[in-house]
């Protein structure tokens, strides 16, 4: 696998990304306007929304991926993915909105009931999105995603801009609705760009179980994975007050830029690495695996070196009001772990090979090592460390990661380093390309 051979794909990729970062901006500037509990509550409506499109994506988007290369079944696993995705969501959201009273109540939070109230026409709005955004990466289109993704993010950036101007006070009404709004509008933009894939067939009983098998321990996967990830908030808002979650959530808003930074380099991992496995083309299987994990590995490093020595600061004070200052502490706790995501590029790799009970087994051990944690600081009421149980999570699911693809897949501690050497060698490449045009 040559980087110099996805130049397109990876550009794409790489602005898509940079809508996220520029989001996570304009998010900034909402928490100049919205006071923390408000925000909190808000990043409890997202953090249970996207909880449940993750359970969904692993359940039936993922399929579209895993057997829709098949083009002799491709159609007929549009259509069983699209029923099971339509079905899981809209049943967990309604189930939500019926035992909102309950929720509320287990939380010690009466406004839980407004997420619940909301959340059905959220995922009403999302389900045409999270489909067709599967399909362009199935066709590799990131351009497609590019452009869905800016008329999502632009809207509710337009919307809450001008919210600001109007009012200079932003409530958990005002973003919920934005967002609502955005939905909607890249679900139909992203249904007319792939409106040529969106061809189904009648299935069979056997399409659907083999589906099902797959998509089973794909789910328990995911759910574990994403659970430290969007309900860690839930957890401490047992714990702690809204505007803890608020403060907290602050931090994670802007470490998301190492999120999405995985999610692309996954976008165009797992595809590649199905291809590969069906191909079984082992040494560009082995490419892609040192090149993705050395890269992500160097880059993370480097970025939490210089953010601990005082760049994490400098940004906190420069881009945040005196009531989220207190998000700093969290986000240098949270940071500790990011090198270690670099190594979740292996479980696309394990993804694509089938071997999901291992992955299952990984994930589960991490998580109890971060509910363990989490639950811990909760009870002694120790909210300034809080953070610190996503960084072990990463830690642990990193170390298992690495210690199980040196033993199984060939993979050697020096491997971490390649992409320094590859870089150099490709700058090389380019630098005799322009003396050859001179």
């Amino acid at each position: 696998m040559k980087a110099q051979d996805h130049i397109g794909l990876i550009s794409w990729s790489l602005l898509d990304k940079g809508l996220f970062l520029i989001y996570g901006f304009v998010m900034i500037i909402v928490m100049n306007y919205t006071a923390p509990k408000e925000f909190g509550l808000f990043s409890l409506l997202i953090a249970l929304h996207t909880w449940i499109f993750t359970i969904s994506d692993s359940f039936a988007l993922q399929s579209l991926i895993q057997f829709g290369m098949n083009k002799e079944s491709k159609n007929q696993v549009n259509l069983i993915s699209l029923i099971i995705h339509v079905s899981l969501t809209m049943t967990v959201s309604l189930l939500i909105y019926i035992f909102r009273d309950g929720l509320a109540l287990l939380f010690h939070e009466d406004r839980i009931k407004e997420i619940g109230a909301f959340l059905p026409m959220l995922s009403l709005a999302f389900i045409p999105r999270s489909y067709c955004q599967k399909i362009i990466y199935r066709i590799q289109n990131m351009k497609f995603l590019f452009f869905v993704n800016l008329l999502f993010f632009g809207t509710i950036s337009l919307l809450i801009l001008y919210r600001i101007s109007q009012f200079h006070v932003l409530q958990f009404s005002d973003l919920s609705i934005f967002y609502l709004v955005g939905s909607g509008l890249s679900s139909l933009f992203a249904i007319y760009l792939i409106r040529k894939e969106l061809k189904f067939e009648k299935f069979n009983l056997n399409n659907v179980k083999e589906i099902t098998k797959f998509g089973i321990p794909m789910t328990i996967t995911n759910v574990l994975h994403s659970m430290p990830k969007q309900l860690d908030i839930f957890t401490i808002k047992y714990f702690f007050s809204l505007e803890i979650v608020g403060l907290y959530s602050a931090a994670k808003n802007i470490y998301r830029v190492f999120d999405e930074i995985i999610n692309a380099m996954n976008g165009l991992i797992y595809p590649s690495a199905v291809k590969q496995v069906t191909n079984n083309n082992q040494k560009a299987l082995s490419d892609l695996l040192t090149k993705s994990v050395s890269f992500i590995f160097i880059l993370f490093s480097l970025s939490v070196i210089i953010l601990l020595l005082g760049g994490s600061s400098i940004i906190f004070h420069a881009i945040l009001p005196s009531k989220y200052i207190m998000s700093l502490n969290y986000f240098n706790y949270m940071i500790l772990g990011v090198p270690f995501m670099a190594f979740i590029s292996i479980y696309s790799i394990l993804t694509a090979k089938n071997e999901l009970k291992t992955i299952i087994n990984f994930v589960t051990i991490s998580n109890i090592f971060f509910f363990s944690t989490i639950i811990i600081f909760g009870v002694l009421g120790s909210s300034n460390y809080l953070a610190l149980s996503l960084s072990i999570y990463y830690f642990v699911l990193g170390i298992l990661a690495f210690i199980y693809s040196t033993l199984k897949m060939n993979f050697k501690f020096l491997d971490l380093f390649r992409s320094i050497k590859d870089s150099y060698h490709f700058i090389k490449i380019i630098g005799s390309k322009n003396e050859k045009i001179s």
